[in-house]
């Protein structure tokens, strides 16, 4: 099992990877010099490229870990959990509020698709069928809004000094800040609800598994 479970862990991160260097290249191509420092930062600023990049880190230390101490970050509950909160609420909300809006070609649509589409099932399948059940909380679940909210608020304020709002829902030069926090209060409540389910996911397949 523990090598099945390397394995799946190895494509996952190879996937995320993958859709991460893609989309860098496509969202970056044809800047140099102090253009693609900043062009390189608007990237990073994405949800979807933090998320996945969790993804990717956590499964790409489980895959190369030599022994059961390496493995010990992706079998923290808590942390394994908030990786899939994070990854199915971004293939979610493209596949909902972006998909139809958004019309990438070439490598861009390869690279989205795999960022989207791929990884976030992948993920969060690895994470029902290999990592330990049962020890969540509501506490944890709480904990976990801490970064979308962080992220609402470093994006409203740097969106005006670098003009750029990631995403339409949280763009405050169309929207306005009032249409804004309707927004992010809307996402934190579905952040919420969905954190709610992953516990509840854990606690039922941890009483399933004890007996």
């Amino acid at each position: 099992m523990h090598r099945l479970a390397r394995s799946a862990a190895a494509v996952i991160t190879v996937t995320a990877a993958a859709g991460v260097v893609l989309l860098y290249g496509d969202f970056v191509a044809g800047r140099s010099g102090a253009a693609l420092l900043w062009r390189s930062i608007d990237f990073f600023s994405f949800f979807t490229v933090e998320s996945n990049l969790l993804v990717a880190g956590l499964t790409g230390a489980f895959a190369l870990a030599s022994g059961a101490r390496g493995a010990t970050l992706i079998k923290r509950p808590a942390v394994a959990g908030a990786a899939s909160l994070y990854i199915a609420v971004t293939g979610v909300t493209y596949y909902v509020l972006l998909s139809a809006i958004y019309h990438p070609v070439g490598l861009g649509l390869l690279a989205t698709n795999l960022l989207h589409y791929v990884v976030p099932p992948a993920y969060v399948a690895f994470w029902l069928v290999f990592v330990p059940k049962g020890a969540l909380g509501l506490r944890a679940a709480a904990a976990w809004l801490a970064f979308p909210i962080a992220y609402a608020a470093y994006t409203l304020i740097r969106g005006p000094f670098a003009g750029l709002y990631p995403y339409p829902f949280i763009d405050a030069a169309a929207l306005g800040y009032a249409g804004v926090l309707r927004s992010v209060a809307g996402l934190i409540v579905g952040f919420a609800l969905a954190a709610i389910l992953i516990v509840a996911l854990d606690r039922l397949m941890g009483r399933l598994r004890r007996t």
